[in-house]
């Protein structure tokens, strides 16, 4: 086991294989189902796999039109209403031009998170001196950790391999003392800052810490290490500053800045409610048991900087957490530097996910920990303790990802065919924007799945699911509730340009005479056929002429089209056609 502890080749095997069987029951519905860890969860579980498709199409397609993802047609630049986690493609890509499933691609790198986090902590802790076979078991914990089991899309946003990754880059840096030890750095936060946006914000934190930790220690070269990490982590940021503008632009669309930070500081209460009551949930009772034995290494002299930095990272994690970045950004004189922390701050929401630093300065406390337990016992014990505790950690957090809930997508499986067959359609009756009714069935939206299905047919969608709605579709929307009056139509094809209505079977209707009554007064008016009949969906050709054609390009450009908004209804919260 020593062996294969210390072996960085046949650590991540050992780790790739244990994964692999606890994770047996998810891989083998890998091709048709996602895991999700709660309902709320479903439009997501969708949007993420369809942006992942969407920029791996953009790849080997136009790139530049990447930020132009085709929801909400006619709006541009809709793919800046969520992350791109564009350095997933190094996963999604291959895995996804081999077999043309975005839902396996998708699992693919959320399951080879698990190995890669296990392993790359193993390698850091390894780099730090601690024993190998510790190592291992504590990297098994660490991936095992805060908010990682259940598997869910949502931690794309903030994988925890990164935080490893960065710092034994830092680590070996300042180690090395040689400008070619950048290169790591450079790679990891680089991609990170290709991932998304919470992954550089929590990585930052990681950075700050670890890097005045090895400051401290007493080696030359202070000053060089300290302006090396600095040019790499501005330099890093600047530029994605830059590339952050259509995303920042589109943050200011969303209600007032009081607003947003009245939201944030809601989800900051809840979060640190979670955080205090549900601590063993979230990290895992063996590992937190471990972590408050690591407290002990404030007492053993070669251990205590790794015990401090455990500390500092679980204070960090938890004061973000709490909301505590809104708070001191808060405190800050106004200034159009405030004003710029502010909006950033805010733009990062969901504060629950800076739990993910708690569990590596968590991870680091187990370490010593264990170390200090097995220097305590005698080598048959060191063992007996090592296993006990992997064991454990597999027994309570593993067998989670043996026993969690996948939610099949119907656009890939039984409702693969009907897409197929609207592709086949229009691509030789005419391509064009296509509008899938009804918008949402019995308090679930449909528009996630029908991004789904866009994959095949790839027709831009009137409708979509988004973190940031463009400001057209309350105006849409409210259109829709209008169908199937003539008007409403006409409104529509001013505002999008709609060439297709894809009307779903019945049971996804109040009731079946409601979807026949729908149908039959809509295939009644001008312009609308012919009409396909696709067990039992039915696709409506739309061939009318706009009257309104600047509504159209208002929209394009991120206008309202004033006339319509000033007399159209909002629309109810979940009616159903």
């Amino acid at each position: 086991m020593t062996a294969v502890a210390s072996s960085p080749l046949a650590s991540l095997l050992a780790y790739l294989v244990l994964f692999a069987a606890l994770s047996l029951r998810w891989l083998a519905s890998a091709a048709e189902g996602i895991p999700i860890n709660t309902v709320y969860a479903r439009g997501d579980t969708r949007l993420l796999t369809w942006i992942l498709w969407w920029v791996s199409r953009s790849i080997t397609g136009d790139a530049g039109s990447v930020l132009d993802a085709p929801i909400n047609y006619p709006a541009t630049g809709q793919l800046t209403g969520s992350e791109h986690f564009a350095a997933l493609q190094l996963l999604f890509f291959p895995a996804f031009a081999a077999t043309g499933n975005a839902v396996l691609a998708v699992n693919l790198v959320l399951f080879l998170a698990y190995p890669l986090a296990a392993w790359l902590m193993s390698r850091l802790l390894v780099g730090l001196r601690f024993d190998p076979l510790v190592a291992c078991v504590v990297g098994l914990a660490f991936a095992l950790g805060a908010h990682q089991v259940p598997t869910h899309v949502h931690q794309m946003h903030v994988l925890p391999l990164y935080l490893p990754a960065v710092a034994l880059a830092l680590h070996r840096l300042r180690e090395a003392q040689d400008a070619r030890a950048l290169l790591p750095l450079v790679a990891v936060f680089g991609l990170a800052c290709l991932t998304a946006y919470y992954t550089v914000a929590v990585l930052v934190q990681v950075v700050v810490l670890w890097t005045g930790t090895e400051l401290l220690r007493r080696r030359p070269g202070r000053l060089r290490f300290a302006l090396q990490v600095g040019i790499v982590v501005t330099g890093c940021l600047g530029l994605l500053w830059l590339a952050s503008r259509p995303y920042l632009m589109r943050a200011r669309l969303v209600g007032s800045l009081a607003d947003v930070e009245a939201t944030v500081r809601l989800m900051a209460a809840m979060s640190s409610v979670h955080l205090r009551l549900g601590a063993v949930e979230i990290f895992g009772a063996v590992s937190l048991v471990l972590a408050v034995a690591g407290c002990a290494g404030l007492l053993a002299r070669r251990r205590r900087p790794i015990a401090l930095l455990g500390i500092a990272l679980v204070a960090a994690g938890a004061f973000l957490v709490c909301g505590g970045g809104l708070t001191v950004v808060s405190a800050l004189p106004p200034s159009p530097l405030t004003d710029l922390l502010r909006l950033s701050v805010t733009f990062i929401r969901a504060l629950s996910r800076y739990a993910v630093i708690v569990g590596f300065g968590v991870a680091l406390l187990g370490a010593v920990g264990l170390h200090l337990a097995t220097r305590a016992l005698p080598r048959a014990g060191a063992a007996i303790l090592l296993a006990f505790v992997a064991l454990a950690v597999v027994g309570e957090r593993g067998r989670r990802l043996w026993t969690q809930d996948i939610e099949h997508i119907r656009a890939v499986t039984s409702d693969a065919p009907v897409y197929a067959r609207v592709a086949a359609i229009t691509a030789q009756a005419g391509r064009g924007p296509l509008l899938e009714l009804p918008l949402s069935s019995f308090g679930y939206s449909l528009q996630p799945e029908a991004m789904m299905g866009s994959m095949q047919h790839e027709l831009p969608l009137v409708s979509g699911h988004t973190g940031y709605l463009p400001p057209h579709r309350p105006v849409v929307d409210a259109t829709i509730e209008r169908l199937p009056a003539e008007g409403a139509l006409q409104d529509l094809v001013d505002m999008t340009r709609v060439g297709w209505i894809l009307l779903r079977p019945a049971r996804y209707w109040a009731d079946v005479e409601t979807r026949a009554s729908f149908a039959r007064e809509l295939t009644s008016l001008s312009g609308v056929g012919p009409a396909w009949e696709i067990d039992g969906w039915t696709l409506l050709a739309v061939r009318r002429e706009p009257r309104h054609a600047d509504w159209f390009d208002a929209i394009a450009r991120g206008d309202l089209p004033r006339e319509v908004l000033a007399t159209r209804p909002a629309p109810s919260v979940d009616r159903q056609l």
